[in-house]
């Protein structure tokens, strides 16, 4: 039970906590290749990843603060570092656990083309919030498999053009 439990943690420096997810994926995606999920308890899971997707008004208790909670509308933040992956950690491990159903997918889809700059490209300078995205292979690749588990693919108007290598580091 300990693998899989959601930790809420908190830094001495920070006046907020945040809910660690990114040990749980792997451990639940181990216990998948071992066809041994069934043995997960997935509703607290579900439950408190659905408390973290940023909607409307609601912003998770207790989680960094955010001046304008517009651009991550839609996303999940819950170590408040990397919006975009926290957001693919957190649908990943919803979609380990059967929970993708309980969450505003298209919400989310729209929070994550809102940052698409094209081309697989992604940017959030947030300097107020200390939230910077400088939008490389590694947010596109959180991007692409976040659209693929929501089954939003087909609403990037230029997937054919992504990249997922650093500009000037390709090897032939």
């Amino acid at each position: 039970k300990r693998l899989t439990q959601l930790n809420e943690l908190k830094r001495r420096q920070d006046q907020y906590n945040f809910l660690y997810v990114r040990d749980v994926a792997p451990r639940l995606q181990l216990l998948h290749h071992f066809g041994c999920l069934d043995l997960v308890d997935a509703r607290p899971i579900v439950e408190k990843l659905q408390a973290e997707q940023i909607l409307g008004n609601r912003f998770p208790a207790g989680r960094k603060p955010v001046s304008d909670r517009r651009v991550l509308q839609g996303l999940f933040f819950p170590c408040g570092m990397d919006p975009m992956e926290d957001t693919y950690e957190s649908l990943l491990i919803l979609s380990l656990v059967g929970g993708l159903d309980r969450i505003e997918k298209q919400a989310c889809v729209d929070g994550i083309l809102r940052l698409h700059l094209g081309r697989g490209a992604f940017r959030l300078d947030r300097k107020a919030d200390q939230i910077l995205m400088m939008g490389g292979p590694k947010d596109a690749f959180y991007a692409y498999e976040s659209l693929r588990l929501l089954g939003g693919l087909n609403q990037v108007k230029d997937l054919n053009r992504w990249t997922f290598a650093m500009p000037g580091r390709l090897t032939s």
